[in-house]
This record gives structure tokens, C-alpha cells and sequence, in this order.
């Protein structure tokens, strides 16, 4: 295309090139000042002007149900000219996928994988949704899978593994886990899974060396098709992987419509997400990261994974995380009304529960280890219902009602609260100490208090 002679065009505008490989079309335009651009915009070979992609969608791509995807091109094979139907014809960017998508209602579950680190910072796949089916299963609303391909950074045997705290230890290791690479940091999330795949964790901080501390553990499916089931723990003898996870860019997901059940992430070290109708498994974050059911609407599930730089939850009833750990930062709940019940979160190190902007939802249970920073904060506001707050080992205030017309309340006794603090008291209530004896514990002049049946 670039090669055509271009002088003895006449017709300004109808001037074009079928590209097979992109099965799109682009048209000259004479004297065109865009700026060239891989996959959409080519200056002609003799200076003339430039090819400019019309994005026509095409049949042929969105009816491809599977994709590979190798932005730092592991395989020494992507390009943005291949059909990306499989991992020896990949494509070279994200962005390709979503041109050849277009704005298109998925008419099959479509799955891509993600082979290596993401090489831009944002993508934008909202175009993408699914037939307005009336059956709620995932095998009839055609949802877009996203899987990454992880990186086995060590294998062994567990010699020892805890549940409350969850702890996973291999005295065989030369050093430690941090040593070996197999700690989540900000450079990249690690998992420890057993090596049949039914078991999960997300790796976090060593206090001890050959000790790490980890979310808690699952048995969540790789499958989009089954949810698997929350509580699974890790055992003495157990064979795993630890698996470094490939980096993903910051991702604007499809938008919600009826009976659409979204986008399932899979394996991935997330950037960012936006908006969207989406579920999360055995994912991390390394940058603040927005669930909103305002943005875009739908509902946003995480089961399992790590916050490393916080994030932020909006919106109603839906919203969920289950078995993850905030190890630093904090996680803001914001105008948010969502429901944990019976969810299990762990808030650990310098991570932190902050409950704000007239938020009015419940977390569920809460354990807090080796907090060094005020574990639960509530303020502006809002009122939060928690199950039961478990832990130990911490240096800080275990839940501060920071505000007055602010509250914590709970559908179980005061004994179902007994993380453990180095301070003489656990609690703060618009700036007075108290004890978990104290509980129910009512400031009517500040209409503000921690109340328990």
C-alpha cells in the first residue's frame, strides 16, 4: 500500500486499499499531517500524503473466539499483522485487538491470552459488549475472558502453612522468599498456587525469613464457568508454584448492559481498572485502582488478590472483595453502600480500611496483622457495618470512628472483636480511647458510636 504511486490519483476521497492483513480498509489522503501511527496511520512511500485506517468492523475478528496477545514479545512472533488466533500468531499490542474488535456485540465467549508485560499504559476495550440474552449464566452472555500467562518463579514442597494468619513456609528455601522472588512488591505480583491449580494465594511480606504471610487462601476456579469455593488452605506437603504474573495496562473494561455478567480477569498484575462489569481472580494492583458501579455501571467482584497501592470502591450492593489483603496504602470505600457479608479481607502492615463520603455498606469480617497505621478508619459521614475485626500483632489503633455522625455497627457481640494491639486501647471514638469491653458505646452529643446486638 505504501509503495502505490499516488500522483495519478484524481478523486480526492475515493482513493482506497484493502489490507488483508488488518481485513480493514485505509484511504489516501493527499497531503495528510497526521501523525504516523503503527496499525491506522502510514505515510506513502513517495511523500505524497498518507493511508489512514477507516475501521470498518469486520465479521472476521469478532467472531474469533480466541486470542494471544505478547506486547514485549516473549515469543519473538507478535505483530499487528497476524491473526492473533493462538500463541505462534500473536499480536503485538492490545490496541490491535481492540480496533479489530471495534464497537461489537460478542456473539461467543471470546478469550485472550496475555502472554507477556504490557508495553502502554492505558487500553480501552468498553466498545465491546454482549447479547442482550435473557439467561444469566456466563456461557450464554458471550463473556470476554482475559488470562495471563504467568511465569513459574519457584516450585517446592510447603513445610509448613497457618491459616489466621495465612502463612506458607519451605525451609528449603537458600535464603528466603524474598530472596528467591516470590513476594509481592509494587515491581510485580507473585501467586502461590499448589501445582494441581486448586489452591491460591496471593504472596505478600516476610516477617520471618522462609515465612510469608499471604492472603488468604482459596480454591477459586481458573474458570470462568465456575467460581470454585473461598475457604481452601494450604498444608504441610502441599507441591506449588510461585507464579510471577504478567503486567496489564490500565483497562477501561466493557460497560454493563442487561444480564451481562462482563469481563473475567485472570493471572493478571493490573495498572488500573475503570468502570465497567467485571470479575477478578488471583489478581494484583500495583497502582490505586477504581471500582465504581457509578462509572459505567455493573458490578465489580474480586476473589482473591493484592492490593499493593490501595484503591477506591463506589457504588451499591454489588461490589466485592473476598480473601485479598491491602499490605500497604489504603483502600478507600467511597459513597459506597456495597454488601460483604460473609467476605473475609485481611488489612495488614501499612494497608488501610477507610470508610468515607457517606458510605453505608458492610465489610464483612476483617483481619488485621502487623497494622503500624490505624487498621479501620471511618469518617465523613458514613456509617459501616463489620462482622467480627480478628488479628494480632499490631502497633496501631485497630478502628477509629473518626467523625462525629459517623458510626460501626454490628450484627454480633462485642466478643466478636478481638484484634490485638500494642496500645493500651484498640479503639477511637471521635478522639476517645476506648476498649472493646466498652462495646456498645454511644456518644449521643456526637451522634456517633460503635453499637453490637
Amino acid at each position: 500500500m505504501r509503495a502505490l504511486s499516488t500522483s495519478s490519483f484524481v478523486a480526492p476521497v475515493a482513493n482506497t486499499v484493502y489490507v488483508a492483513t488488518h481485513d480493514d480498509f485505509y484511504r489516501y489522503v493527499a497531503g495528510g499531517t497526521l501523525t504516523p501511527s503503527d496499525g491506522t496511520v502510514y505515510s506513502s512511500s513517495d511523500g505524497l500524503g498518507q493511508w489512514v485506517r477507516m475501521m470498518i468492523p469486520s465479521r472476521k475478528w469478532q467472531t474469533q473466539a480466541t486470542w494471544s496477545i505478547d506486547e514485549s514479545n516473549s515469543t519473538g512472533r507478535a505483530s499487528d499483522e497476524n491473526t492473533g488466533a493462538d500463541d505462534t500468531h500473536p499480536l503485538l499490542t492490545g490496541d490491535e485487538f481492540a480496533r479489530r474488535m471495534g464497537r461489537c456485540v460478542l456473539q461467543q465467549a471470546t478469550t485472550v491470552r496475555w502472554l507477556s508485560d504490557t508495553t502502554r499504559y492505558s487500553l480501552d476495550l468498553s466498545g465491546i459488549t454482549a447479547a442482550n440474552q435473557t439467561a444469566l449464566t456466563p456461557a450464554t452472555n458471550y463473556c470476554l475472558v482475559i488470562v495471563g500467562v504467568p511465569t513459574v518463579v519457584r516450585s517446592g514442597t510447603l513445610t509448613g502453612a497457618t491459616d489466621a494468619p495465612w502463612t506458607v513456609a519451605d525451609s528449603s528455601l537458600p535464603t528466603s522468599w524474598s530472596a528467591s522472588g516470590c513476594l509481592s512488591t509494587s515491581s510485580g505480583t507473585r501467586i502461590i498456587r499448589k501445582t494441581d491449580g486448586s489452591k491460591h494465594a496471593c504472596m505478600a511480606y516476610e516477617n520471618v525469613a522462609k515465612t510469608a504471610q499471604t492472603s488468604p487462601s482459596n480454591g477459586y476456579s481458573q474458570s470462568y464457568l465456575s467460581t470454585g469455593t473461598a475457604a481452601v488452605s494450604f498444608a504441610n506437603g502441599d507441591a506449588y508454584e510461585v507464579l510471577s504474573l504478567p503486567k496489564f495496562p490500565r483497562v477501561t473494561p466493557p460497560a454493563s448492559v442487561p444480564n451481562f455478567v462482563g469481563c473475567y480477569f485472570f493471572y493478571l498484575d493490573m495498572q488500573g481498572v475503570v468502570g465497567g462489569a467485571n470479575e477478578y481472580r488471583f489478581c494484583g494492583w500495583r497502582a490505586f485502582s477504581t471500582f465504581s458501579a457509578q462509572t459505567l455501571a455493573g458490578t465489580n467482584t474480586v476473589r482473591g488478590g493484592i492490593f499493593v497501592a490501595g484503591g477506591s470502591m463506589s457504588g451499591q450492593l454489588t461490589n466485592t472483595l473476598n480473601r485479598s489483603i491491602v499490605p500497604a496504602s489504603s483502600f478507600q470505600f467511597f459513597s459506597w453502600t456495597g454488601d460483604m457479608n460473609g467476605q473475609i479481607n485481611v488489612v495488614a502492615k501499612t494497608g488501610q480500611f477507610s470508610v468515607t463520603h457517606g458510605s453505608m455498606g458492610r465489610l464483612g469480617i476483617v483481619y488485621v496483622y502487623d497494622c503500624s497505621v490505624t487498621a479501620i478508619q471511618v469518617h465523613n459521614v458514613s456509617s459501616v457495618t463489620i462482622d467480627a475485626i480478628h488479628g494480632a500483632s499490631n502497633t496501631s489503633v485497630i478502628a477509629d470512628v473518626r467523625d462525629t455522625g459517623c458510626s460501626i455497627n454490628s450484627p454480633n457481640a462485642a466478643s466478636s472483636f478481638d484484634a490485638t494491639t500494642s496500645l493500651a486501647h484498640p479503639l477511637l471514638i471521635v478522639g476517645a480511647t476506648k476498649d472493646y469491653a466498652d462495646l456498645p458505646f454511644w456518644s449521643t452529643n456526637q451522634n456517633a458510636g460503635f453499637a453490637t446486638t
